[in-house]
């Protein structure tokens, strides 16, 4: 294989884990902002906006 192929794969490989991350976060920053499951350890307004910000 050529180096041009393997680093397209690499390229390609990393834009599918992008959108990954994305459907991972935005749970976990929705599950981590309720306090009947989070109780004292809930996340405050700033990190929540802040999380669902990155992912805009």
């Amino acid at each position: 294989m050529s180096w041009t192929i393997l680093v397209t794969l690499w390229v390609l490989s990393q834009v599918a884990l992008s959108f990954g991350i994305t459907f991972a976060l935005i749970p976990l920053v929705t599950l981590t902002s309720r306090r009947r499951v989070m109780g004292a350890l809930v996340n405050r307004r700033l990190r929540l906006r802040t999380g669902y910000w990155s992912q805009g």
